[in-house]
């Protein structure tokens, strides 16, 4: 993230920051989208490789909006915009993974639901499991109530496990699809502002 916003930001073409921000915005949510596809098979290789182009898409975004502020800023207000510009930091640090919890507990919950209704003995899958799981331990010596309670102890866990997983994939799929939403509705309206106030000829901006 830091080498594409050093790099965007020294070698930057003001033209093209507009471009720059819909790359950014499109990457970074087609990563998280990338995210929502792994399991416990998953290679820490591919979370790494996923993760360097989650930062290299997110490190293209800040320079659109500093070109500008910078540009615009008096020296006299520097010291002023730093302190903005931490806490513009800070919040995102604190928001951003408490909105992504909040979206993954909700679609927790709902898979969860589903996955408990679904557990009736009357469907042959759960009773199968059920006989199977019965099986298992009739075998080590339970049986009676006991039996039923662990059976039905494991069937819980299972929905439970699976409901976890349904809502990081589901939940990360669904904050992909807002930040594609709202990044690419900030690109358009700073493209329409930017036609707006065209810098005059002769201004040297590049």
């Amino acid at each position: 993230m830091a080498a594409t916003t050093f790099l965007t930001t020294w070698f930057h073409r003001r033209s093209l920051r507009h471009v720059w921000l819909v790359v950014g915005m499109v990457g970074t949510a087609a990563c998280v989208w990338w995210l929502s596809s792994l399991d416990n098979f998953t290679p820490k290789e591919h979370v790494a490789w996923i993760l360097a182009c989650w930062g290299a898409f997110l490190g293209l975004i800040p320079p659109v909006f500093l070109t500008d502020e910078i540009e615009g800023l008096n020296p006299k207000d520097f010291l002023y915009a730093g302190a903005l510009a931490v806490v513009g930091l800070v919040v995102p640090i604190i928001t951003v993974p408490t909105a992504t919890g909040t979206a993954i507990k909700a679609w927790s919950d709902r898979a969860e639901d589903t996955y408990r209704l679904n557990l009736s003995s009357n469907r042959p899958p759960v009773s199968e499991a059920g006989d199977r799981i019965a099986d298992y331990y009739r075998q080590r010596g339970l049986s009676g109530p006991a039996l039923q309670q662990e059976t039905g102890t494991i069937l819980g866990g299972f929905a439970k496990v699976e409901s976890v997983a349904a809502g990081f994939q589901w939940g990360l799929r669904f904050l992909s699809l807002m930040m594609l939403t709202l990044g690419l509705a900030v690109a358009l309206l700073l493209w329409h502002a930017a036609r707006a106030l065209r810098a005059p000829p002769g201004a040297g901006y590049s």
